[in-house]
């Protein structure tokens, strides 16, 4: 019956025919568009979707199956908690993907019209987080100037016009969400997704995002882990503000032909499309599969599982970011899929780019006192044009 109301309520024209991916994609954005209208319904359609098969054995995709992990110590953090590096590539390049309405709320400074992530998950008292708004539904990262990289399923069964990419959404040390309106953009389109078995998605960017922001740097080439690699992970954890989990390393590779590695991040719902990033700050992967163990307790609550490190291998998978990259330059020439590129590879600015020089800063990047001294000029001769404007108007006045 549940399954019934949810399929008249949001356009399915049959759920007895469907089958279990498209029933899982209609619960989770029906589990989704719940969260808008007050989230009472969102708890049993989460416990539903868990439910679901997945297409890659018991490994499930974050996003759509509300998956949640903690191996170990449970080192996520926040913006402000992390180091200088890791606050500067959240500034400029993490991303996170939610409703409109949401992303209005944030804007128009009402957190309050967000359910909290203990309403919407219907989590036990005393879970780490339960008070902040969960408002995003995936995680992303900017890395050329308007072209964002996410997993697929992160798009697939929403309407774009209703997702905005939104920046800054993470907490100040004062408490706030640094969301502005300048960091809400919609999405121009869908530039190039994976197959079944490549879970990636590239976002074009409406105008606005390429002056204002600084692409993180991304590995381009092929590339492999080594088990014990530290990895860092920066995502929208349950869909509240970003949080940084310093602390997670690469278990083993996920198959044999170097598409994806397994490491033992704590990632859960709302993580996936995250970046993974390497000691250099480089963005090694992104996450698109986790293990599927919210633990619903005697009193009718969910807890995440807290898993030894010593226990069975964690299965929060990643995509290796030069999957990715390649299926991009099939599409696209662009300053990342130069051969030559320095690795990280980090894009040039389009405008200034250098021929032939993948990752060659432009002169505003390269030299900061180039741009403060392009910025006086642009504004004295502002001031001086003002100025001769006023006169000239006041001489036809007096004329």
């Amino acid at each position: 019956m549940l399954v019934g109301r949810a399929c008249r309520r949001w356009g399915c024209t049959d759920a007895l025919d469907l089958h279990t991916k498209s029933l899982r994609e209609t619960l989770r954005r029906a589990a989704y568009l719940e969260a808008l209208c007050g989230g009472t319904a969102l708890p049993a359609f989460w416990l539903m979707v868990t439910a679901c098969a997945s297409p890659v054995g018991d490994v499930h995709p974050v996003e759509s199956a509300s998956s949640a992990i903690v191996n170990g110590t449970d080192d996520r953090g926040e913006y402000f908690e992390a180091g200088l590096e890791i606050q500067e590539l959240v500034r400029e390049a993490v991303v996170v993907l939610m409703h409109r309405r949401f992303a209005d709320a944030l804007v128009d400074r009402h957190p309050e019209r967000i359910p909290s992530l203990e309403k919407s998950r219907r989590l036990c008292p005393g879970s780490r987080f339960a008070a902040q708004p969960s408002a995003a539904y995936c995680s992303g990262v900017l890395v050329d100037w308007d072209l964002v990289l996410t997993a697929e399923h992160c798009i697939r069964g929403f309407p774009l016009n209703d997702v905005r990419a939104v920046f800054g959404y993470y907490y100040q040390g004062d408490g706030t969400i640094a969301t502005a309106p300048g960091d809400v953009l919609k999405i121009r389109d869908v530039v190039v997704t994976g197959d079944e078995h490549e879970d990636f998605a590239w976002l074009r960017l409406d105008s606005g995002s390429e002056s204002r922001r600084r692409p993180a740097p991304i590995y381009t080439k092929s590339m492999r882990l080594e088990q014990g690699s530290p990895v860092i992970v920066a995502s929208a954890t349950e869909g509240v503000p970003i949080k940084v989990d310093n602390g997670a390393w690469v278990y083993t590779d996920a198959d044999g032909d170097g598409k994806y590695f397994v490491a033992n991040s704590d990632t859960f719902q709302g993580s996936s499309g995250g970046a993974a990033l390497d000691e250099r700050v480089g963005v090694v992967g992104i996450l698109t599969d986790g293990e599927r163990d919210y633990t619903v307790t005697d009193q009718g609550c969910r807890s995440p599982t807290e898993r030894a490190e010593a226990t069975a291998g964690p299965k929060e998978r990643f995509l290796y970011a030069h999957t990715a990259v390649s299926a991009l330059c099939s599409r696209m020439d662009i300053s990342l899929c130069d051969d030559e590129c320095e690795q990280p590879c980090r894009a040039n600015r389009r405008s200034l780019s250098t021929p032939g020089g993948c990752g060659a800063l432009g002169p505003s990047e390269a030299d900061p006192s180039h741009e403060t001294t392009l910025r006086f000029l642009f504004l004295a001769s502002a001031a001086v044009a003002h100025v001769r404007h006023r006169r000239a108007r006041a001489r036809c006045r007096h004329e």
